[in-house]
């Protein structure tokens, strides 16, 4: 398919925003995390660790930061683990190697109960993030990512982070921080994979697939006016861009960019969008 003579094409970035637990980039704000701000509900046992309620607030969540990426590529980012207040743990589960992928995510919701959040909770304390905020070393590796965790429990806030976790194979230098890093990998595995360790009781529901409800795009016009094959010969995918307002025009510049634009798409604009992102792949241009 051809490039239309005389229009501009963009490429799509995509993030999710259906709860403030999914956001870790927003429109104006660029590789920043949100400030969470806990609503504690009162523990239903003395025992019992107070955490945020709201499905869009998150209880843990488990993120990168950094690493040798394209600067592109850290607007997708997604964590790899969140835990809303609402009891759900939403995960990216596994996808089709094949290129150019899908564009959209395969996201996997689970729901707990009360005992099943209760259950996490504690292991995370096991695993030290209930200490307070804590950065456990450099074991001398480049170009790797960063692994923060960030626990809102108890009236608190603390972030934990790990560069290279679970990369490394050296030491840090310090037994105790080594330790520690043993310790979060333990606890990501496990969150990673909560049938394995936790009992039907701590489940309300089956897994399932993510339901998104907003959704932040971020356009970028492509060189050129657009390509109809990448050097390596791939095909490349051409849609017709399906709300009503142009890309080009649509929500606002993106940080300090004089070419890239963000907004938020939700409601019938999202139902519309949806159904063409659905067919789309990471090369479409629109």
């Amino acid at each position: 398919m051809r490039a239309r003579t005389g229009r501009q094409r963009s490429v799509l970035l995509l993030s999710f925003v259906a709860a403030l637990a999914l956001l870790i980039s927003a429109c104006g704000a660029s590789g920043t995390s949100p400030t969470a701000t806990p609503t504690t509900t009162a523990s239903p046992t003395p025992e019992a660790i107070a955490h945020p309620t709201g499905a869009d607030e998150y209880i843990l969540r488990i993120a990168q930061e950094g690493g040798f990426v394209a600067p592109a590529a850290l607007l997708t980012r997604l964590p790899l683990v969140t835990l809303a207040g609402n009891g759900c743990a939403i995960v990216e589960g596994l996808h089709t190697d094949i290129f150019p992928g899908p564009v959209l995510p395969n996201l996997l919701e689970t729901c707990l109960t009360e005992y099943g959040v209760q259950g996490i909770l504690q292991a995370a304390k096991l695993a030290g993030l209930m200490n307070g905020d804590a950065d456990y070393g450099n074991p001398h590796v480049a170009d790797a990512t960063t692994t923060v965790f960030t626990l809102n429990a108890g009236g608190k806030t603390m972030t934990v982070k790990a560069y290279a976790l679970g990369e490394a194979t050296q030491s840090t230098g310090t037994p105790a921080a080594d330790v520690a890093r043993q310790k979060l990998v333990e606890l990501q595995n496990k969150l990673a994979n909560l049938h394995e360790w936790l009992p039907a009781t701590a489940f309300s529901g089956a897994q399932h697939p993510y339901e998104v409800t907003r959704l932040q795009v971020v356009s970028q016009p492509v060189s050129g006016g657009g390509s109809v094959a990448t050097p390596e010969g791939i095909a490349v995918q051409h849609l017709d861009w399906p709300l009503a307002t142009p890309l080009a025009e649509i929500g606002q510049p993106f940080n300090t960019s004089a070419t890239m634009r963000c907004t938020i798409v939700q409601g019938d604009d999202l139902a519309t969008l949806m159904t063409q992102l659905h067919t789309a792949n990471q090369l479409t241009q629109w």
